[in-house]
């Protein structure tokens, strides 16, 4: 901020560097944010505001300059517009969230600002100091990704499975509901609507403010079709090695995001069955807390 007197410059105008502009801020924070499919609302009444409010279809007020006017009354976008738009953007974030029956995850993006895989290491420990604090979409794709997901063109994933047949599947725990993680589309599919958390433990009271309890269970379908299918034991012991793989990805990924993670054996697994809509030939195997820390 510029507080001058020179010619040229009122008191407390803002000087921007060349090529800045807050439509750039509100696009690389939608990037970062993963909230590519989110409804923005923007308002400005100067100058400067333009780019953003041309970007975003931007709202004003009526003492703004006629410029300012011009450009945002083309979309209509007076105040009590705007007004009556961010009532609706309030309704729908309160009372939509957690009856959404897909939730498609943003793509997961690879920066080179992250630890590298040998500090992440160095750092991994487990936590039980978590908050109750919602992940960002975009933190939410990383640890599914890392969990389950694919990272290459010919559909193979992110953590080894045995012949190649990925038989154990993600469960995420949230305090909207239960989703099971589709691999395949990058997304989650509800199954229970509610805040199940504290059912994936037999007690323990951290993991009811985890922001998601990733549980891991073994699906003997996967097998369906397989060149090769080993006894029963052998598929339960290959699974029980893909979700030890599974764990430590999640564990490296949640420390590049700053976020604390705990694997766990203590899980409710009759409960978590039921309300999950688990098969009975499927088996929960392992369940892990991640989310924010004190």
């Amino acid at each position: 901020m510029l507080i001058t007197g020179s010619p040229g410059f009122s008191r407390g105008e803002y000087v921007n560097p060349k090529d800045v502009s807050k439509r750039q801020g509100i696009e690389t924070l939608i990037r970062l944010m993963g909230w590519q499919d989110a409804g923005i609302c923007v308002i400005g009444d100067e100058i400067n505001d333009l780019p953003m409010i041309d970007a975003f279809g931007g709202f004003t007020v009526d003492i703004a300059r006629e410029e300012i006017k011009q450009r945002a009354a083309k979309g209509g976008n007076v105040m009590k517009k705007f007004l009556s738009a961010l009532v609706v953007m309030i309704l729908m974030a309160t009372t939509t969230y957690a009856a959404q029956s897909e939730i498609i995850l943003p793509t997961v993006e690879v920066s080179s600002n992250e630890l590298s895989v040998t500090q992440a290491l160095q750092q991994r420990t487990s936590t039980r100091k978590f908050i109750d604090k919602d992940l960002t979409p975009a933190q939410m794709a990383k640890i599914l990704w890392a969990a389950n997901g694919i990272n290459r063109n010919d559909g193979k994933r992110v953590n080894p499975a045995a012949l190649g047949v990925y038989s154990v599947e993600v469960y995420a725990v949230t305090r909207a509901g239960i989703y099971l993680y589709d691999a395949a589309n990058h997304k989650l599919k509800l199954i229970s609507e509610g805040d199940y958390r504290s059912i994936t433990t037999t007690g323990q009271s951290f993991v009811e403010k985890a922001a998601v309890n990733l549980v891991y269970v073994e699906t003997p379908n996967a097998w369906t079709g397989a060149k090769m299918i080993p006894p029963r034991d052998a598929q339960l012991s290959f699974a029980n090695i893909t979700a030890g793989a599974m764990v430590q990805s999640v564990a490296l990924i949640a420390e590049t995001e700053g976020l604390g993670n705990c694997v766990r054996g203590s899980i409710n697994r009759v409960e978590f069955a039921k309300v999950a809509k688990l098969a009975e030939d499927k088996t929960v195997l392992l369940a892990q807390s991640v989310g924010f820390i004190e």
